[in-house]
């Protein structure tokens, strides 16, 4: 077995609140991201070999068998395995295979999953990095952000606060949900 890539989008807050406008479910933006990931590696690996898909459980979703069909148009699917903490599918489509494993704490339990989740959460300290560097440009001594919910609600009060001649949106820094 070896790890074939690495990949992350980037859902910044801004484009974020834009789909949860347009979908009013952050389990379905979140996996709408994540499913572009498993469809281009379905797209990318050559036929006659099996592909391993190994995927966090998305939020608390256990069954997945009705989106993989969908977004694997003409595909047959088989049901591995659906239980509390795990879920696993087999899609096949002429001489194309793959295994989709969702799994509760995955990023805890499988090195692939980990270091997905590391790349991910670095490019995110880099973008948050990105967004004090700009603002503590205006204000030295402004108190940098962490970049969660609850912090960024802090950062931007500060922002206001201290400088108010600062236009911005709101809704480019921090998330909606």
């Amino acid at each position: 077995m070896k790890i074939l890539d690495v990949r992350s989008i980037c859902l910044d807050a801004g484009h974020y609140n834009k789909l949860i406008e347009k979908v009013d479910n952050k389990a379905n933006v979140l996996f709408s991201a994540t499913s572009k990931h498993i469809k281009d590696a379905w797209d990318n690996c050559p036929a006659g070999q099996v592909l391993q898909v190994i995927v966090d459980r998305q939020g608390g979703r256990s069954h997945y068998g009705r989106v993989l069909l969908r977004i694997f148009e003409g595909a047959e699917l088989t049901i591995l395995k659906e239980t509390e903490n795990s879920s696993s599918y087999e899609l096949r489509d002429g001489s194309k295979v793959m295994r989709v494993h969702f799994a509760v704490k995955a990023d805890s339990k499988y090195p692939a999953v980990s270091l997905a989740s590391m790349v991910s959460k670095y490019i995110r300290e880099l973008l948050v990095e990105n967004i004090n560097r700009y603002f503590i440009g205006f204000k030295s001594d402004l108190k940098p952000t962490a970049g969660y919910w609850e912090d960024g609600l802090r950062f931007v009060g500060d922002i206001d606060a201290h400088l108010p001649a600062i236009r911005y949106d709101k809704g480019m820094l921090v998330r909606s949900r």
